[in-house]
């Protein structure tokens, strides 16, 4: 799960969404953070020390304020975990939050 949530900030941060920026409020928002709300995880075949693995981030579905991820763990094309994860964007205070339109349009292109 950790190789997912590193996999998942690089996604993020690939597509323009510094997550600095948005724990800073930059840009007139108020502070704000995603947050995992459910995973759904599937361990298919195992990993071992020193392997190289490709994490695969794709996004599944949006809504107002969340973000379902699809990710894959892989090693030399084999599938090896999968996990279906449900982010939400947050305020400092716990608040529910839009997804921006810039965010959204990112999106589009990374469907699974």
């Amino acid at each position: 799960m950790r190789w997912c949530e590193r996999g998942r900030s690089d996604f993020l941060r690939l597509i323009g969404n510094d997550h600095r920026a948005l724990i800073g409020g930059s840009g007139g928002r108020e502070p704000a953070a995603f947050v995992v709300r459910r995973m759904g995880l599937e361990f298919l075949k195992p990993a071992r020390i020193d392997e190289i693995l490709e994490v695969v981030t794709r996004v599944k579905e949006t809504t107002a304020a969340t973000l379902t991820l699809d990710q894959r763990i892989v090693r030399a094309g084999a599938l090896l975990f999968t996990a279906e994860v449900m982010v939400v964007l947050i305020s400092a205070s716990g608040r529910p939050l839009r997804l921006s339109a810039a965010l959204r349009g990112a999106l589009q292109d990374r469907r699974a």
